[in-house]
């Protein structure tokens, strides 16, 4: 009872931060956990749920994916080094790449949508890593492996 009254006050307080009820999808309701409220922990359930369940669509599946890599995204934000912030981005970085090879419909807004955020996963993951080397935050030792990543990254956008 105490998790069916939390889910309808999170629910209610949206308000307007979702699509009208209709369209609202497993998708939408975990992202706007994470985005919306931080609950990284439920959101990850979802997406998970959305990926595992025999039952789900292709596009369930592939939206789910893309969930984890966002939450993927997200966690590097908040790592405490340079080298964990950029293991986690190119985690995000290959969930989503495998995501799109295998998308049936390439001409769906969905599919685009996934394209333009690992676009944007890989635009800050190169540009984390040459500012590591631009503002000396790695030793120059290390800085032409940090630039390497920015390079190939950028190559990839």
């Amino acid at each position: 009872m105490k998790s069916q009254m939390i889910l309808f006050a999170v629910v209610a307080s949206l308000g307007g931060a979702l699509p009208a009820w209709g369209q609202f999808t497993d998708y939408d309701w975990a992202v706007a956990l994470h985005k919306e409220f931080g609950f990284d922990d439920m959101a990850e359930k979802v997406f998970r749920r959305m990926v595992d369940e025999p039952s789900r669509s292709d596009l369930d599946k592939q939206q789910g994916k893309l969930g984890l890599a966002g939450l993927r995204a997200a966690q590097a934000r908040n790592a405490r080094t340079l080298d964990e912030r950029l293991k986690l981005l190119d985690e995000a970085r290959q969930l989503m790449q495998a995501v799109l090879e295998g998308w049936k419909d390439k001409s769906s807004q969905e599919y685009v949508a996934a394209v333009f955020a690992l676009v944007d996963v890989l635009e800050e993951r190169g540009t984390l890593a040459m500012e590591a080397v631009t503002e000396g935050m790695v030793d120059a030792a290390d800085a032409d492996k940090y630039r390497q990543v920015a390079h190939a990254d950028c190559g990839r956008a």
